[in-house]
């Protein structure tokens, strides 16, 4: 039978396309292996499923399955009739087929039909404090958790039968995923990989896990309370492509929103998605932020599509408000029936990730990218954070900054980070404070512009040709004895914004020259450092990452 035409016309649909996520059981019940462990009263349909429900018969004995039809994102309120299978034959292919924990502890199934850690004591999604780093770091235990969380909520979700007590402790559960995350920013170093797996973590449990909990408690409220103002759905911004410094009338990139609603709801209705933008003041200015209105942000139109998903792929800010802060928030008018009773609201997503509009790039986008990464690192309240979230943030920034957020070529070292830090901040001190941070930045700002807009700087640092982070005492050592005119570019620690040479002149004497602006205004510092006959043979840094060390590479200039 074809299962696909069988939903009835006035079915809406809840969002469920995480259930394709890794860790999900398959089973084609049309292969021959898997046929004969088949006790069904019907003949089994047609199509492959994918096994999300798990509810366990304990008079006959077995797993009960209900099977999802091919298009994931249709949640019927009439499924089709389960699958049952002996709990042994559930048994092995949950161990032959569900992912592991990085212990290699295989999940088994209780009778409650909730998978559990054998390690746990049999106690449902019980976190281990001392292995999420492991968890996360590794890119697969703690992924199955968030996995398996999911999973029980789209369940709830789809049968209608939970009870408060299971949702209070799902939201623990995401409390504790939080919590967790935000530890692992505060309190470890992080490489860029592992930083980006965290962002990804924390990204989708606000806007794949969050929402889907508050239906839920939504829908408990409306069971109990037919008037309280809540409601079956939810409006979430799934992702922005860029956030931060952006020039004035240029795209900004795209921006996907879902309608996530019920899948008990019926009669849905609802408007096109509309636009508003929220300023977040600059702390460091005291210029009120101009007031920004609707029309100030072109191409503001989407609409809803039949899969509730609406796409923004055109805006523009048309003016800028730098030196302050704009975040947008999106918001559609829906109305629905649930339970014969009919609900209107305003649905609004949360804050997208701030933006700074600029007028003039060159002149705006060092203030502009130090107040982002400011408010990303301290927020509006906070004063004082780790070290170990600055190197997380401050080095994520530093790969935009760089371009190499998609293509990593030459990554920040601890002993770069140790070099930013340890002259312009007193380490002995257990925080930072945002006086240290603006400290660092003011001072480091200006080089990392010159390093992103002034050409061949970026190519320079990109090959190493820029060692950039040396103190004038660490350049002296890293070129004694060397041959007469060797030399390497570093950045002034003295002078804000501008390059020195430390090179050995032709009585084997080490020298410094500051690369002035009037040096390179009107030639590259390709070209400059060409002309100059003092300066013959360049050091290039490199980074050997199995021996977590510094190399030093001599080339003749001209290469």
């Amino acid at each position: 039978m074809d299962n696909t035409n069988n939903f009835p016309a006035d079915n809406f649909y809840f969002d469920s396309s995480n259930m394709l996520a890794d860790g999900h059981l398959n089973l084609d019940i049309n292969n021959d292996d898997f046929y004969p462990s088949l006790n069904t009263q019907t003949p089994p349909p047609t199509f492959p499923t994918q096994v999300d429900m798990l509810n366990y018969d304990t008079n006959a004995n077995m797993v009960m399955l209900s099977p999802q039809p091919t298009d994931y994102n249709m949640l019927s309120r009439f499924p089709t009739p389960p699958i049952q299978l002996p709990v042994q034959r559930m048994e092995y292919l949950a161990t032959k087929a569900m992912p592991t924990y990085e212990d290699g502890k295989p999940y088994n199934f209780q009778a409650s039909g909730k998978r559990t850690r054998e390690s746990d004591g049999g106690m449902p999604n019980k976190r281990r404090k001392e292995s999420v780093s492991a968890d996360l770091l590794n890119g697969i235990g703690f992924r199955t958790d968030v996995d398996a969380l999911e999973r029980r909520l789209d369940g709830y979700i789809f049968t209608g039968t939970y009870s408060a007590n299971e949702i209070e402790q799902e939201l623990d559960n995401y409390t504790d995923f939080i919590s967790d995350l935000e530890d692992l920013q505060d309190n470890h170093f992080l490489t860029p990989l592992q930083y980006q797996n965290l962002k990804n973590n924390l990204n989708r449990l606000k806007v794949s896990v969050y929402p889907k909990i508050t239906i839920l408690q939504n829908e408990l409220t409306l069971k109990q309370n037919p008037n309280a103002n809540v409601f079956p759905a939810a409006f979430v911004l799934v992702s922005q492509e860029n956030s931060g410094p952006i020039r004035e009338k240029i795209i900004i990139g795209n921006f996907v929103l879902k309608l996530l609603v019920s899948p008990h709801a019926t009669n849905l209705n609802f408007k096109d998605v509309k636009v508003n933008i929220s300023f977040i003041p600059c702390q460091r200015k005291n210029k009120p932020p101009t007031k920004h209105r609707h029309k100030d942000i072109e191409n503001s139109k989407a609409v809803l599509g039949s899969d509730l998903t609406a796409i923004f792929r055109e805006l523009k800010f048309s003016r800028g408000s730098y030196p302050h802060m704009i975040a947008l928030r999106f918001s559609v008018d829906v109305s629905l029936t649930y339970n014969n009773r009919k609900y209107v609201k305003t649905l609004d997503t949360e804050a997208s990730k701030p933006f700074i509009s600029m007028t003039n790039t060159g002149l705006q986008y060092q203030q502009a990218t130090g107040t982002d990464l400011e408010y990303s690192l301290f927020g509006d309240n906070n004063n004082e954070i780790t070290i170990q979230r600055l190197w997380n943030m401050f080095h994520n920034q530093f790969l935009i900054s760089t371009d190499q957020d998609a293509n990593i070529e030459r990554a920040l070292s601890r002993q770069d980070f140790d070099f930013l830090t340890n002259c312009k901040i007193d380490m002995s001190q257990e925080y930072i404070t945002r006086s240290n941070y603006y400290d660092m930045w003011d001072w480091f700002g200006p080089a990392l512009k010159k390093i992103k807009y002034k050409k061949h700087f970026l190519w320079m640092f990109i090959k190493g040709f820029l060692a950039v982070f040396l103190t004038r005492e660490e350049a002296e050592q890293v070129i004694s004895n060397k041959n007469d005119g060797t030399f390497l570019v570093r950045m002034s620690v003295s002078q804000v914004g501008l390059f020195a040479v430390t090179y050995i002149n032709d009585k084997q004497e080490i020298n410094h020259f500051i690369i002035r602006e009037e040096f390179i205004k009107s030639q590259t510092i390709v070209d400059f450092l060409i002309n100059a006959d003092a300066f013959k043979n360049i050091l290039q840094v490199c980074f050997d990452e199995n021996t977590n060390s510094i190399n030093w590479v001599t080339h003749d200039k001209v290469e």
